[in-house]
């Protein structure tokens, strides 16, 4: 009876301290003891250094630090109004047919004089001279015409030329995201050549979530699409969440025998980048894992 008694009491400190770790973990944010996971750091799913091709002086800032931006919106805007005024010089060269109707009408009129000084040429009422200069007359018009008609599309292609240039003066996002950083204000000079770029925008929906511990041995059961179980550092427990494998470096480290996995996890609520997440790792990949690596994989 003693012994019996001594082995129940045993059993019910174990089992206070068991539940009386878990809920310290609870408490501290952390996940059961369990379940194993490895590090991983959220990245931006796109980042771009926006900068204006083009010189200028800069006429308008539309966005500032935090803003939320969509694809195609007007960022930043470099004074232009001269380029407009020449786009709308060019635009009256490209879309008037003056000329080329006037030489189509003077061809039409030399035209019809060979054609009757040919007649009375067969007729014998003309000499050859005559058929020949009203020939020559008609093949200068129908040169004219040509040129006219290659004058109206060059002008066409330098309005368009001017318009792509007056584009270029307008800084717009190419992604759906946050701005992270306005490098450039009001009435500055814009320098294509700044290595900062004009405005940094960073798209975090969806996030990339970059692990860089994994053995190669480890990545090697992994597949584009296979789905693991992530959890912000911070966040509850259990507040696991699944994420995509979407890529696999083609290239591992050699010298740490490592390969780099990147996962994609929607973001909706459009959390920031850079946190630290806990990735659970399927039993293949504890498994899989050196005995040596075990001091990465926690707990």
């Amino acid at each position: 009876m003693k012994v019996a008694s001594i082995g129940r009491t045993i059993m019910a400190a174990i089992s206070c301290i068991v539940l009386t770790n878990l809920s310290r973990a609870a408490r501290a944010g952390e996940p059961p003891a369990n379940i194993r996971t490895i590090v991983g750091i959220t990245q931006p799913s796109e980042q771009r250094k926006l900068v204006f091709p083009a010189q200028g002086i800069v006429k308008q800032v539309f966005v500032k630090e935090g803003d939320e931006v969509k694809k195609g919106q007007l960022l930043v805007k470099l004074d232009d109004e001269s380029d407009l005024l020449e786009l709308a010089r060019l635009e009256i060269d490209a879309t008037s047919q003056a000329r080329i109707e006037a030489a189509q009408a003077d061809l039409k009129a030399k035209t019809l004089t060979y054609t009757r000084k040919k007649d009375a040429y067969d007729k014998n009422a003309a000499g050859r001279s005559e058929v020949d200069e009203a020939e020559a007359d008609m093949i200068t018009r129908q040169k004219q015409l040509k040129v006219a008609q290659d004058e109206f599309a060059q002008a066409k292609l330098k309005r368009d030329q001017q318009r792509v240039r007056c584009d270029r003066m307008q800084l717009k996002s190419t992604v759906n995201g946050s701005v992270q950083k306005v490098f450039i204000g009001e009435g500055e000079f814009n320098d294509p050549q700044r290595q900062d770029g004009a405005v940094f925008v960073v798209q975090n929906d969806p996030l990339k979530i970059e692990i860089r511990e994994l053995k190669t041995r480890q990545v090697a059961t992994l597949r584009r699409g296979d789905k693991l179980e992530v959890r912000y550092v911070n966040d509850a427990p259990d507040a696991w969440q699944p994420a995509e494998v979407t890529f696999i470096a083609p290239m591992a480290d050699a010298p740490s025998d490592k390969q780099m996995v990147q996962l994609s996890l929607p973001n909706p609520n459009n959390r920031s980048s850079g946190l630290h997440m806990e990735v659970k790792l399927t039993p293949k990949l504890i498994e899989t894992a050196p005995s040596d690596e075990t001091a990465l994989i926690t707990p």
